[in-house]
């Protein structure tokens, strides 16, 4: 779902990593992702689709145990034949007052090679933790009822590494007949008897710092 704060790059020569924590006055930061998980509150659907809309985001893969260049016995982990090696990172940028940090998106470890990302996600700072929320609309399609989805980030700075966690709370807004009917059939339609009002769906990411 929020692929946008993740990127698969390349390591090159030049790359910052965080000292103390809490961002310092214009310094670019790259967190490797080690681990993703995904959680779904009581007033969540559990249909399939939405689900697998809503999977965890990506995290970093390295099947090599025994770090000899080779796809050795038990090191297939996803079983796909291929010996699986990808860093996905978490990058920001500090600002020159070192109150505020823009989501960066880079095409290496390098910052010369970072750009503001598109969906302008830009933390306040406060000391070692860094937040940001937003809200969007959705149409369902169906007369005038909306999906609202209030987001929330939470980063916390532990020096070597960062505790990330991204929260999405849906609501069905703007046209309440409508909304009323559709929240029924997807209750309908779930095995849990849920819908998607008040579903909240909490990204997890754990991070280290790279040097």
């Amino acid at each position: 779902m929020r692929t946008f704060v993740l990127a698969a790059l390349a390591v090159a020569a030049a790359a910052c990593g965080p000292g103390k924590p809490g961002p310092q006055s214009n310094v670019t930061y790259f967190w490797k992702i080690e681990t993703s998980t995904v959680a779904f509150n009581d007033n969540c659907t559990d249909d399939p689709k939405f689900r697998m809309d809503n999977a965890p985001l990506s995290a970093s893969v390295d099947e090599d145990a025994n770090h000899n260049g080779l796809l050795d016995t038990g090191e297939d982990t996803n079983m796909n034949g291929k010996l699986d090696q990808i860093s996905y990172f978490l990058v920001y940028k500090a600002s020159a007052d070192a109150k505020k940090a823009t989501l960066m998106s880079c095409t290496q470890l390098d910052e010369s090679t970072c750009m503001p990302d598109e969906h302008n996600v830009v933390f306040d700072v406060a000391t070692t933790e860094l937040s940001y929320n937003s809200e969007s609309k959705t149409p369902t399609g169906v007369g005038g009822c909306n999906i609202l989805d209030t987001t929330s980030w939470l980063l916390t700075d532990k020096g070597n590494a960062l505790d990330v966690e991204i929260s999405d709370t849906f609501s069905l807004v703007d046209d309440p007949p409508t909304c009323d009917t559709l929240e029924a059939n997807a209750k309908a339609r779930s095995g849990n008897g849920r819908g998607f009002q008040g579903c909240t769906v909490s990204f997890q990411l754990t991070t280290s710092a790279w040097r």
